[in-house]
């Protein structure tokens, strides 16, 4: 049977360096060589995965920011939902605490608030930066993705006041990490993206594996016949999906070594 592969990236097929280990990249050409469809699902820029992808060597789907964006093996994009124009207008000039950090991403750019040079390491692959902006005054036109960088405690303020604010035009929310509060399009997520991709190619759930570490991959593990959670991850993630396959940590190369069970 061929499957469709699924995978996250940062805490899930990277290791703590964002990096790709030997392991890894020697598993996935493996895979590719044996008819199998690999999609690397993410809330990253999809022109920063391609640098990802060609470090694997392999032919495969991108699924960015967070299921706003999907782009096919050559690269050409078969899916996007921008958040509304005066909504992201709208969260774009909300009055947040000075030590908030705002980023955008559009089709073409990433364009940030203020420099963050500690986050351009993890996209050495790529080469891919940010654009400085103010985006207090951004027009709001072709936003993909709005991310608020900060502690904690503040950005659960923040993601209660967009909700009591907004209501039922309340756009997607997400974290990639507890600092990482990420803005879509109302009903974006990793899952919906997962089922066009499924429908797309013709695949049913019980074909796809799914891997993941955080909360914005919840829906994506729903989707998926068969998911698999991460050692190092979210601890909801372990509540939400207690039979689902539990895997080593991000670090180990343990999603390699899961598909390898697949390949022997």
């Amino acid at each position: 049977m061929q499957h469709l592969i699924v995978t996250d990236l940062d805490g899930t097929l990277l290791n703590d360096r964002h990096g790709l280990d030997d392991v890894t990249i020697e598993t996935f050409r493996e895979l590719e060589s044996r008819g199998h469809t690999i999609a690397l699902a993410t809330g990253r820029h999809h022109i920063d995965v391609r640098g990802i992808r060609k470090v694997l060597g392999i032919d495969a789907f991108i699924v960015s920011a967070n299921g706003a964006s999907i782009h096919d093996t050559r690269d050409q994009s078969i899916y996007r939902k921008s958040i509304p124009t005066e909504l992201a207008r709208e969260l774009l000039q909300l009055t947040l605490p000075y030590d908030v950090m705002t980023q955008v991403f559009t089709p073409t750019e990433w364009l940030v608030d203020r420099p963050i040079e500690r986050m351009l390491w993890s996209n050495h692959h790529s080469g891919f930066g940010y654009r400085l902006e103010d985006l207090s005054r951004f027009d709001g036109e072709n936003i993909e993705k709005i991310l608020l960088f900060g502690k904690p405690e503040v950005l659960a303020q923040i993601e209660a006041a967009i909700h009591a604010r907004y209501s039922e035009r309340v756009a997607a929310l997400t974290y990639t990490d507890v600092q990482c509060l990420e803005i879509m399009a109302p009903g974006v997520s990793k899952g919906v993206a997962l089922q066009l991709l499924m429908d797309t190619l013709g695949i049913e759930a019980p074909q796809v594996l799914a891997f993941g570490d955080n909360l914005n991959d919840v829906e994506m593990l729903s989707v998926a016949g068969r998911p698999h959670v991460m050692a190092n991850a979210h601890p909801r993630l372990f509540e939400l999906f207690p039979d689902a396959a539990h895997i080593g940590h991000n670090d180990e190369g343990a999603v390699a070594h899961a598909l390898q069970v697949l390949l022997d």
